[in-house]
C-alpha cells in the first residue's frame, strides 16, 4: 500500500515529514528529483542521490543512430559514471538526450569526461552542467 502524505507550501518551500522521509529512504541532504507534469498539475519526487553524490546534467545533441547511445553509455559505465536519469528525444535528424549522472565514483574529471564523449565522434553538441 502507497504511503500519501499532504503539504502545505510555506513561501517557496516544500517540507518533508519525518514519516515521508523514512518512506523515500532520504536523510537531511539528500538529493531528489521532482518531475513536473504541467498538464496534470502532478510532481512526482524520486531519491536520486545520498549526500556525498556529485550530480551532473549532462545535454547533449548527437547522430541519430542505434549506436549513438550505446557509445556515450559505455563511456559513462567504463568510467564508473552511474546514470540515474535519462530521457531523449529524436528532432531534425538528431537525438537529443539529457541525463543525470553520479560522479561520486568517477575515475576522470569533467573536463576528461567532455572531451572523451566528444571523442565517440556521435556527439554534435554537449553541455555538461553542475547541480
Amino acid at each position: 500500500m502507497k504511503a500519501y502524505e499532504v503539504f502545505k507550501i510555506k513561501g517557496n518551500k516544500l517540507e518533508l515529514s519525518e514519516q515521508c522521509m523514512r518512506v523515500l529512504e532520504v536523510s537531511d541532504g539528500s538529493i531528489l528529483l521532482m518531475e513536473l507534469d504541467r498538464n496534470e498539475k502532478e510532481i512526482i519526487i524520486s531519491s536520486i542521490g545520498e549526500p556525498d553524490s556529485k550530480i551532473i546534467e549532462m545535454k547533449a545533441i548527437m547522430d541519430n543512430n542505434p549506436v549513438a547511445n550505446a557509445k556515450i553509455d559505455l563511456v559513462l559505465g567504463g568510467e564508473d559514471i552511474t546514470i540515474i536519469y535519462g530521457e531523449g528525444q529524436s528532432t531534425k535528424g538528431a537525438y537529443y538526450s539529457v541525463k543525470l549522472l553520479d560522479l561520486k565514483n568517477a575515475k576522470i574529471s569533467e573536463s576528461e569526461l567532455s572531451n572523451k564523449l566528444k571523442d565517440t565522434g556521435v556527439i554534435r553538441e554537449l553541455e555538461l552542467i553542475e547541480l
